[in-house]
């Protein structure tokens, strides 16, 4: 009877958390806009300039791209690239920030990612542009990237992910005790 309540915890607990979260950062809110990205200088991802409008706040910036490497003999270090994004737009200094793309594993090759890059809670009126740059020599080689612009997204809230966190350890904990 223990082992089906543990079960049942970590079965709810996903969805709650880490479900939700991702739910949040990546697909709630309306998709305003995909704009591809396109080579520029020095291996960097640049975007056609976009409009972004005081109505759409918040807004959310996600990055997808697909990828593919040689794998490696070494099925302890699946690879990864360092990459910093930076959004220039009306009114202010350039915003950046870092993000890594990493492969889950080297057996998978063509690793698909999905990243929530910028979160603005207002939006100023005017044109934007957003440049993705490696920090190092990538090994990761990136495919068809594009940048996903939502309109009206929304914050997780971190109560919802907690308490759905603390049902997944709760129910790992009582498996792995009990």
């Amino acid at each position: 009877m223990m082992k089906t309540l543990y079960i049942l915890l970590l079965i709810l607990g996903l969805p709650i958390g880490p479900g939700y979260w991702v739910y949040a950062k990546l697909y709630s809110g309306k998709l305003a806009m995909t704009l591809p990205l396109a080579p520029g200088e020095g291996g960097a991802l640049v975007s056609p300039p976009f409009k972004l409008e005081p109505g759409m706040a918040p807004v959310g910036l996600v990055f997808h791209t697909q990828g593919s490497f040689v794998p490696r003999q070494d099925e302890d270090k699946p690879p990864k690239d360092e990459y910093t994004a930076t959004l220039t737009g009306p009114g202010g200094a350039p915003q950046s920030v870092p993000f890594p793309l990493a492969a889950q594993a080297v057996a998978n090759s063509n690793p698909v990612f999905n990243v929530p890059l910028l979160w603005m809670d207002k939006a100023t009126a005017g044109e934007y542009r957003l440049e993705v740059r490696p920090t190092g020599q990538p090994v990761i080689r990136l495919e068809h990237p594009r940048l996903d612009v939502r309109a009206n997204v929304q914050e997780p809230d971190g109560r919802i992910v907690s308490v759905g966190l603390l049902m997944m350890i709760a129910g790992f904990l009582g498996l792995f005790l009990g």
